[in-house]
């Protein structure tokens, strides 16, 4: 049969194959009771470190795309989109030399500076809530400037992405500016709102809202300036970061059609949506590493966000006559987070522990025909001990983190305590097979209303904002996964499942003849994952495969109604290289739950052709996106009082075309040091 086509089959159907071949006995590494063929992956208890190969430093233009270009299988690169996307639950945590970081800070480094990349799929309580956590670890020169410039435009719709940075090293200390701007103008969205309301007498009035084919606008900004220093133990980062979200004012014309019994009426609506988030932060990080291989580490944030939305609605009957409804809602948000951290490797394992505390002040108002004000404070500890070793083939991580959350809400105050116990197990089965299992708790604070929430009202509705009772949530996770790599293949398994006690949820009430539209505290959600993603490279690495599929299970419960939600997405990924051009082809299709009501969010089907071509330092790409559907987002509600159904119909199934140029630069780099390893053997001792 051959090999080549086994290899494929075993990638796309994830089986073990057993076939026994020779091992060279110098390109094996030995990492405590791990032993992996020396390849460009080495296995650790908590994840992998990958090695970038040439070709795929030579087709990235900054990290995010060299980690896209990898095709890890957890974590894959959106080509509709730019960003970094992850098949597993929670975020992905971004780390530079260990210092916390964002995807914009990975735009700013230049792949030729990147040594290794730590993947790390299990990650502990120090982490937080992260899913997947990518630590890039870069060989500093000594003096040099270095930078990039991006720019990505469609001809025909309007969108646009833009990027640049710049970084500049002299001895020991690094200077970065960064900038990305990103706007988008979508000219078919359309709303259709179909609703009915029960009525105390028994009658039902029924609504159908329909708007006309408008134009959707949204303008988004970063921008950063950044100062680090690093020697062989001390490592210290200051940022300051900019970043803005802008609604331009939107004007969308509807058609409102109600009727009660065999009554009819018409009305014509105008709604004309403006909003502005903009949330500027600080950040300090501070680690230092003793001879005993200590890290000690400190880091702090200062977070001021500010929200704006003003929505205007005009209602008429079909004449000159009609009212307008002006309504604000506006947010203010003050935060400092600060944590210290201490992680000592003994002999076989590593301790880790660590105290973080958290504060933050919330006011949000919203004002119309009638005015609502939520204001909230809010202060957070949060401790741990986490220990990680290693027994033969198995690996372990168990850990303690103790909670106290104090907070008001206007007149009111809670205070709880909570501990949080967390393990993870891990079996490696083979060299190249192994199996895990974990769970962990966690507790947050009640939190207040999306802002963005309007408060108005008119003769037979009102809606309203804000969380109305002070419950903590707390969440219950436990995840299986294995991870199976030979020769070309690299996959992952991973099922998950989640309960929270107390999700926020829409509901309706009736108090006589008006109805109120409300977010409260759910009783319970409860969330199973199953996602499979896996690479296969052939041909020399010039040829790759990177399939991906997942399933999700949602059940929400509040005191009016249950939703469920099932939902499949599939992303599958073709790329071939051929000398300075790169060819790849991807299918998308997605389905993401909601929280609120019974819904379900279904994206474009659709296929992504590219072409890029790459003159030195300089790249050209064109890609051509053909959506295969419309994009529709349909959302369900019911109660006692009220059904309805939400459908927002958003860019068409109309062709996008895109030109991409990117240009990597970097002048009088020199570097005085040379990498710690040789033939991808890595210092680390199996743990991070």
């Amino acid at each position: 049969m051959g090999r080549l086509p086994v290899v494929a089959l075993a990638a796309l159907f994830g089986f073990a194959l057993s076939a026994q071949e020779p091992v060279d006995s110098s390109s094996v590494v030995e990492l405590r009771e791990v032993v992996v063929k020396a390849a460009n992956i080495i296995r650790k208890n908590d994840g992998f470190v990958l090695f970038p190969e040439a070709d795929d430093m030579a087709r990235s233009n900054d990290a995010v795309e060299l980690i896209g270009n990898m095709n890890l299988p957890g974590v894959f690169l959106d080509n509709k989109t730019g960003s970094l996307s992850s098949t597993k639950k929670g975020a992905i945590a971004y780390r530079i030399n260990g210092a916390p970081a964002t995807e914009a800070d990975f735009r700013a480094i230049n792949p030729a500076n990147i040594r290794k990349i730590e993947y790390i799929t299990a990650p502990g309580l120090r982490y937080g809530d992260a899913g997947v956590v990518l630590n890039v670890f870069t060989a500093r020169p000594d003096v040099g400037l270095s930078g990039n410039v991006s720019g990505r435009q469609g001809l025909n719709q309007g969108k646009g992405v833009y990027r640049a940075s710049l970084k500049a090293n002299y001895r020991k200390s690094e200077f970065t500016v960064y900038g990305h701007y990103e706007y988008g103008r979508f000219s078919d969205s359309r709303l259709t709102d179909v609703s009915s309301y029960q009525f105390a007498d028994g009658s039902v009035l029924s609504r159908v809202n329909k708007s006309d084919p408008y134009v959707q606008k949204e303008d988004y900004l970063q921008a950063s300036a950044a100062y680090s220093y690093m020697d062989d133990r001390n490592l210290f980062v200051a940022k300051l970061l900019l970043s803005g979200l802008q609604v331009p004012e939107t004007t969308v014309h509807s058609t409102i059609q109600e009727s009660v019994g065999d009554s009819e009426t018409t009305e014509l609506e105008r709604q004309t949506l403006r909003s502005k988030d903009l949330n500027p932060q600080v950040n300090m990080y501070y680690q230092h590493e003793f001879a005993s291989k200590g890290l000690l580490i400190f880091d702090a944030v200062l977070n001021d966000m500010t929200v704006h939305n003003d929505n205007e609605k005009f209602y008429s009957p079909g004449d000159s006559s009609g009212s307008s409804i002006l309504t604000y809602g506006s947010g203010k948000k003050y935060s400092t987070i600060s944590q210290l951290q201490y992680i000592q490797p003994i002999r076989k394992g590593k301790l880790s522990v660590g105290v973080k505390h958290t504060w933050n002040k919330s006011r949000n108002e919203y004002s119309g025909t009638m005015f609502s004000e939520s204001k909230q404070t809010r202060h957070a500890f949060n401790v741990f001990a986490e220990w990680s070793g290693s027994i033969r083939r198995f690996n372990y991580t168990v850990g303690l983190q103790g909670h106290h959350v104090a907070y008001n809400q206007n007149e009111e105050m809670v205070r709880e305590w909570n501990l949080q116990p967390q393990i993870q197990l891990s079996y490696n089965a083979t060299r190249n097979l192994s199996f895990s299992v974990s769970g962990n708790s966690t507790m947050s604070g009640s939190v207040l209303g999306q802002s963005s929430s309007i408060v108005y009202q008119n003769n037979k509705f009102q809606y309203m904002a804000g969380n109305t009772e002070l419950k903590p949530e707390k969440t219950y996770n436990v995840s299986f996964s294995s991870f199976l790599f030979f020769g070309s293949y690299f996959g992952d398994f991973d099922v998950s499942y989640s309960r929270k006690n107390s999700p926020l949820m829409q509901d309706i009430f009736r108090d006589g003849e008006r109805f109120f539209t409300t977010t409260v505290n759910g009783n319970r959600a409860d969330m199973v994952n199953v996602s499979y993603g896996s690479r296969i490279r052939l041909l020399n690495g010039k040829l790759n495969i990177s399939p991906r599929l997942g399933y999700s299970f949602g059940n929400w419960e509040c005191n009016s109604y249950v939703n469920r939600i099932h939902t499949w997405w599939f992303k599958g990924g073709v790329s071939y290289s051929l000398q300075k051009f790169n060819f790849s082809l991807d299918y998308y299709k997605n389905a993401d739950a909601l929280v609120y009501g019974f819904g379900k969010r279904k994206t474009q089907q659709s296929l992504l052709f590219g072409v890029a071509y790459r003159v030195k330092s300089l790249r050209f790409g064109i890609d051509l996106s053909q959506p295969l559907n419309e994009y529709l987002y349909t959302l369900k509600t019911a109660s006692a009082y009220a059904t309805g159904s939400k459908y927002f119909y958003q860019r068409g199934n109309k062709p996008m075309i895109l030109i991409q140029v990117s240009w990597n630069f970097s002048r009088n780099n020199k570097n005085s040091h040379r990498e710690k390893r040789i033939n991808n053997q890595d210092s680390d001792n199996g743990m991070l």
